[in-house]
């Protein structure tokens, strides 16, 4: 994957509807799933599931936030000011300015203070061991990380086919599993809290069946499931990232390519009200 030098994109994410039915129809249930998921990142640390959880909380919402998890006897750690960002579900580097609070959430307050070492030395390693992460993912977002692929999608995507693909083959056919489908986390649905390895990541799976075990709304486990069970269409292009879904299409900042890649997932969900291949679906 050749990338374009010196080049930085101003963070963004921007979503359009397929037709009014489909926003009247899946919208608040999109941000009621994105809610969860929220939800389930401090769930798991609860349940110690896993060391720490992070958060980044406005700085008008920071006392209440640790309030609310104190309550949970759970200690709150603020690490870095940062400046308002757009989207709920990626972001790679630090805006400047001081409206929110990196924090760190943990029970354990030797645990907070270990990740906040490892993430003032820059130590992706460590902040995703303690993250819960599983080691292959780490592995794999170290080294594209270090060859500044800060959102790697294209090699999530040839994970299951190493040495297989040619410098001249930009397209990926694939299929996914729900739990491990990174694609529409710039919109905050996933299962996992990181970027997994492969789309058919088996210990990123195996740890989204112990943290949607956490979850008491099953109904809305069961639209999340569905929502990422969906056949979808992702092309990568000069730093713009568009994913196509039948409801919607999500639209994000990614890795500047001078090439465009193209990751076609296969899908089981296609609701009613949405649209692909420019059919309609019952």
């Amino acid at each position: 994957m050749k990338l374009i030098d010196d080049f930085k994109m101003t963070p963004f994410t921007r979503t359009a509807w397929v037709s009014e039915a489909a926003r009247d129809k899946w919208e608040g249930a999109i941000k009621s799933c994105a809610a969860l998921v929220s939800d389930l990142e401090i769930l798991s640390v609860e349940a110690g599931h896993r060391p720490c959880a992070w958060r980044t909380v406005s700085r008008a919402e920071l006392p209440e936030f640790a309030k609310c998890c104190a309550d949970r006897r759970l200690s709150v750690l603020p690490v870095r000011w940062v400046g308002l960002f757009p989207g709920n579900g990626f972001l790679h580097y630090t805006p400047e300015g001081d409206s929110q609070a990196y924090c760190i959430i943990a029970r354990d307050l030797d645990a907070a203070l270990k990740f906040r070492a490892a993430f003032e030395a820059g130590d992706h390693d460590i902040q995703g061991e303690m993250l819960g992460f599983p080691l292959c993912c780490r592995k794999a977002f170290a080294e594209n990380w270090k060859a500044g692929i800060f959102d790697p999608i294209w090699q999530a995507a040839c994970a299951d086919y190493p040495g297989w693909m040619p410098a001249e083959n930009r397209l990926r056919k694939i299929e996914a599993h729900p739990y491990s489908n990174p694609l529409l986390r710039y919109i905050g649905l996933r299962v996992g809290f990181h970027i997994p390895h492969s789309f058919n990541c088996q210990e990123t799976i195996r740890i989204g069946i112990e943290r949607l075990s956490l979850a008491k709304e099953k109904d809305l486990v069961a639209i999340l499931e569905h929502l990422l069970s969906m056949p979808m269409e992702a092309q990568l292009l000069h730093g713009i990232l568009q994913i196509r879904t039948p409801l919607f299409y999500v639209i994000n900042y990614s890795v500047p390519t001078h090439e465009k890649y193209t990751i076609k997932v296969a899908g089981n969900f296609i609701p009613k009200e949405g649209q692909w291949l420019g059919q309609g679906n019952a």
